[in-house]
């Protein structure tokens, strides 16, 4: 009889989710627009699963910015409405961004956020949700509009 793996692969699961600061951004602000967000997972990462019925939101919160995801095991599979909104990156890619972003002990999901220079201004712990956007951009150092807001 076949003994059960899914012990080894919870471990690996929780290592890997481990986060000192999860749904927050990890870096001093760049005060630059964001131009662009990479969000790093896995196919076998439940919170990283649960962003992309998100992004159609995600992108519309971001416009102008550009959403890319990069998953360390294999490429997501979108449907159609995300396929035409996300760019997919290559797993190599992805394992790259885990290694300059990712192996603090901190583990998927997590995004990088990309200033108009081309270099990362904050990186986001913890899967990135629509409504986190104003929080990505105060950790890039972009100003908040005060649109709707009496003055």
């Amino acid at each position: 009889m076949a003994k059960p793996r899914i012990l080894p692969l919870v471990a690996i699961c929780t290592i890997l989710s481990a986060s000192a600061a999860w749904g927050e951004p990890q870096s001093a602000p760049a005060h630059q627009a964001i131009t662009r967000v990479v969000l790093v997972g896995a196919h076998w990462c439940a919170p990283c699963r649960a962003e992309l019925p998100e992004l159609g939101a995600l992108a519309s919160a971001a416009h102008p910015a550009r959403l890319a995801l990069a998953w360390i095991d294999r490429k997501p599979v979108l449907t159609a409405p995300a396929s035409g909104l996300v760019e997919v990156l290559s797993v190599s890619a992805a394992q790259d961004l885990v290694a300059r972003h990712g192996a603090t002990g901190r583990g998927v999901p997590f995004a990088v956020a990309y200033g108009a220079d081309g270099r990362p201004c904050t990186v986001w712990r913890g899967p990135l949700k629509p409504a986190d956007w104003p929080k990505l951009e105060q950790a890039c150092g972009v100003p908040h509009s005060t649109t709707g807001s009496a003055i």
